[in-house]
């Protein structure tokens, strides 16, 4: 499929979670143009992506804590690359793992859920999420952001991937492309426990 068929029938499916089972289906269609965000030093020269995933409270190899809870933040890069006016988050267990990890996805990890910031600010901004779906989290509405910011609240173990599609003010829809190495997404994170500590529940 060309990009533009691709992220239209990504919106029309219902996304179903190994952890749950429950469908998680978008309430819209970005029925849109797609737009490039990629992140290649070295190769497109001067070429900055504009928006990014970003996942906090990692221990120092970039791993998630199991059971602790997680900021993540979709975002512009830079003052000069624009808003964005949408997005939706979500997350997949990780299909495909070396032949030394021991950290692949189990039914008893589940992928963690997200959790949405219960004030007034953020009602007001659209941050949502469906009933009986804790594996996505999204905002539609016409106001231009800079940042939207959300809580992860970690699995016990496991592999997951965490996919933010953007909705930027220019009208184009941004999400990673699959054929690209994982150091070159940045609207994509695949992230492992630690094993440095123990579960934490949050």
């Amino acid at each position: 499929l060309s990009s533009f068929l691709r992220i239209v029938a990504f919106s029309y499916i219902p996304f179903k979670t190994r952890q749950s089972q429950s469908s998680c289906e978008l309430p819209f269609v970005w029925n849109a143009a797609t737009g490039d965000n990629w992140l290649l030093p070295g190769i497109i020269p001067g070429y900055r992506a504009k928006f990014e995933l970003v996942v906090e409270g990692l221990d120092s190899n970039n791993r998630y804590i199991p059971g602790r809870a997680h900021k993540v933040s979709v975002k512009v890069r830079s003052k000069t690359e624009g808003r964005m006016r949408g997005f939706y988050l979500l997350l997949d267990p990780v299909e495909e793992q070396t032949s030394d990890c021991m950290c692949s996805f189990n039914v008893s990890c589940g992928l963690g859920r997200f959790v949405k910031k219960s004030n007034k600010k953020n009602a007001r901004l659209g941050t949502k999420m469906l009933a009986n779906c804790t594996q996505m989290i999204y905002a539609d509405n016409k106001v231009n952001k800079k940042r939207w910011t959300m809580k992860w609240v970690a699995p016990t173990c496991g592999g997951v991937v965490i996919r933010a599609t953007i909705r930027g003010k220019d009208g184009k829809i941004y999400f990673d492309n699959d054929d690209l190495e994982p150091q070159f997404q940045v609207l994509s994170r695949i992230l492992y426990p630690s094993t440095d500590s123990a579960p934490e529940e949050s």
